[in-house]
């Protein structure tokens, strides 16, 4: 069996921030969006674009992992998410949508998360889960911060 990891979408693949930002929400700080925000407007999760050289880390992770998409999305943005993945080149994976990740990750076995939201990198680690954190303003001082192209030149992808 191969070992799988679980992996957010929202500015951790996919750049929610920047349509946010264009829309007038503060994308410095963690949240700040109503509620139901995403529920009445899917079509933020279709028009972000992919951080960049997200797709070429995951897909050379995925030749030797399986990848769990684990996310805080609503369940009602599910095709429109798969889509997304799909239309963008990101590798086949298992789409979860999680009110608790750290639990799901549990569940699925996953060996790592990769996750960019402070208080879902919190609770990763309180379950004692690895937890990498790819930068964004909001999380600077957690620890473990990445940028996708570092990782990209670990893995001598482009």
């Amino acid at each position: 069996m191969r070992p799988k990891v679980a992996v957010d979408i929202c500015n951790t693949l996919a750049d929610i921030n920047k349509i946010l930002k264009s829309l007038g929400y503060d994308t410095e700080s963690y949240g700040g969006v109503p509620n139901d925000f995403f529920e009445n407007n899917l079509w933020v999760f279709s028009e972000a674009e992919p951080i960049k050289y997200s797709k070429e880390c995951l897909c050379k992770l995925a030749e030797s992992c399986d990848i769990v998409y684990l996310t805080a999305r609503p369940k009602v943005a599910e095709s429109v998410t798969r889509e997304w993945l799909l239309k963008n080149g990101f590798p086949y994976g298992e789409l979860v949508f999680s009110a608790n990740k750290a639990k799901d990750f549990k569940e699925n076995q996953c060996i790592f998360a990769i996750d960019d939201a402070p208080f879902e990198v919190e609770n990763y680690r309180k379950s004692d889960c690895l937890v990498m954190v790819p930068k964004q303003p909001y999380n600077n001082t957690l620890g473990d911060v990445f940028k996708w192209e570092e990782w990209a030149n670990v893995l001598q992808v482009s």
